[in-house]
């Protein structure tokens, strides 16, 4: 197995990139690379995670209702996503109530195109949008994301392509959402 080929060494190449470092086959594995990879910010190595397909399912609808919606500092109420389209792509708005009370909707940039997946373990829901830079996975906060890019991108795309959309009839009927 060549350098080139090997995933892992594909993987330390491409934090390697993200941090400014570029190399050859060569000095991939010089001092200076390896340093520059055991000190990459955090938030670069959040970037490289695996997107673990068979932990989600893919919605059918484009809007769910979230009851017992966390938020703040030991808050809750009710929350609403869903997937607006228009001429400008796709993009996520929501609205959350609170004792009957609606707030501002908030709307997320626009990408490419959105989905909303339900976690199997727990019934949460997840926000994946894509758009030119790979995709971009969003708790029901919408606060910070998980990024993900290159082969990592294209699984995205393959589990997209032939997963079968879940309908989400049977969740609400179990009072889950």
């Amino acid at each position: 197995m060549t350098l080139e080929s090997s995933a892992y060494h594909r993987r330390y190449a491409q934090v390697a990139r993200l941090c400014g470092y570029f190399y050859t086959p060569e000095n991939l594995l010089s001092e200076t690379a390896e340093r520059t990879i055991q000190t990459a910010p955090a938030e670069i190595m959040m970037m490289l995670e695996s997107f673990a397909t068979s932990q989600f399912d893919l919605l059918k609808g484009d809007k769910v209702h979230i009851v017992g919606h966390h938020f703040g500092h030991n808050q809750q109420g009710e929350l609403d996503v869903w997937i607006e389209s228009g001429n400008k792509g796709a993009r996520f708005v929501s609205q959350l109530s609170v004792q009957g009370e609606t707030r501002p909707v908030r709307t997320e940039v626009y990408a490419t195109a959105c989905y909303i997946l339900r976690e199997k373990t727990t019934g949460r829901y997840w926000f994946l949008d894509q758009n030119a830079c790979g995709f971009w996975l969003h708790s029901d906060t919408f606060f910070g994301a998980k990024n993900f890019v290159g082969d990592e991108s294209a699984s995205i795309q393959n589990w997209l392509a032939l997963a079968t959309p879940f309908d989400d009839q049977s969740a609400a009927s179990n009072g889950c959402i």
